[in-house]
């Protein structure tokens, strides 16, 4: 990663979390040590327990496929298959037209869709700064934008409801539903005045459908933030939350190291208990499904 930390320094590196066989972390742990797991060690709470569960560790050393036709999960009762999306189809003749694109804008979230070959974009701030260390006013946006792989061109979705627009949030894939993530992220109704408004609600946008849906989570909800990173684990099947910013005001952050895992099937938050990597916020995740690390 290469986050603002809670030091006088910024740290680049990797911490890696195990997500079977036991990792523990120590808040004193240097950041760009690689900590590697142990077979009897704490593993954060990472490792799936229950039922539901059960078996999952059989697709740990499978890799992500390039496309969903031979997916690891396809046998699961969650599974969605793609269909075609008639609203992708009412937007080919914009596509294939002249070049659109929406405004120019910073703190957007986006992900990717396997299904129509395409980036799906939400919100953000499209005030233009003259510099780009210039922390002016911000003009928060709550638009939904795809971009097709195939035409290299934008086009605008037009949805019933959606989002409160904001910036700073994340959004990651759900390769079983085809369900598009949205979670957390900050507004401000004044250009440069005033705190901020944090955001701890769920959102996902069907990619068969183009339609968002406020999802209504329960158990241990994290808090508001902006900043932080988020993954689908998609060998087990469950969304991971950890770190990003509580701080309300536009001079300050106020790092986390907390982790947080959302059960998919019961929409359940629950905090991870024991030691976390140091607090950190502007990080990235990963997961390398090959050994079941998660890299932040």
């Amino acid at each position: 990663f290469n986050g603002c930390g809670d030091t006088a320094t910024d740290a680049g590196g990797i911490v890696t979390i195990q997500t079977e066989g036991g990792t523990s972390f120590e808040p004193g742990e240097e950041i760009g040590q690689t900590i590697e797991a142990s077979d009897t060690g704490s593993n954060m709470g990472l490792e799936p327990t229950g039922p539901a569960e059960a078996g999952a560790a059989e697709d740990t050393n499978q890799g992500l496929p390039d496309d969903l036709t031979d997916h690891p999960r396809q046998l699961d009762p969650h599974w969605v298959e793609c269909q075609e999306n008639p609203n992708v189809q009412s937007l080919l003749p914009i596509l294939g037209g002249g070049r659109t694109h929406p405004t120019g804008r910073g703190e957007k979230g986006s992900a990717y869709d396997p299904c129509n070959r395409r980036i799906i974009r939400f919100g953000g701030n499209d005030f233009q700064p003259e510099a780009c260390a210039d922390f002016g006013p911000k003009r928060f946006q709550g638009d939904t934008w795809m971009y097709s792989l195939a035409d290299q061109n934008w086009a605008r979705i037009n949805t019933s409801i959606s989002p409160h627009p904001r910036g700073r949030h994340n959004m990651v894939l759900d390769q079983v539903r085809k369900k598009i993530y949205l979670f957390g992220g900050r507004y401000r109704e004044q250009p440069n005045l005033g705190n901020y408004q944090l955001f701890n609600d769920l959102w996902a946008f069907d990619l068969n459908t183009d339609t968002w849906s406020q999802l209504q989570t329960t158990g241990d909800v994290p808090s508001g933030r902006s900043n932080a990173a988020m993954v689908y684990d998609y060998v087990y099947d469950r969304v991971i939350l950890f770190g990003g910013s509580t701080s309300t005001s536009g001079l300050s952050f106020r790092p986390q190291k907390d982790t947080f895992i959302l059960d998919l099937v019961t929409l359940v938050w629950r905090r991870v208990t024991g030691g976390n990597p140091p607090s950190i916020l502007f990080h990235s995740m990963t997961i390398l499904s090959d050994t079941g690390h998660l890299l932040a």
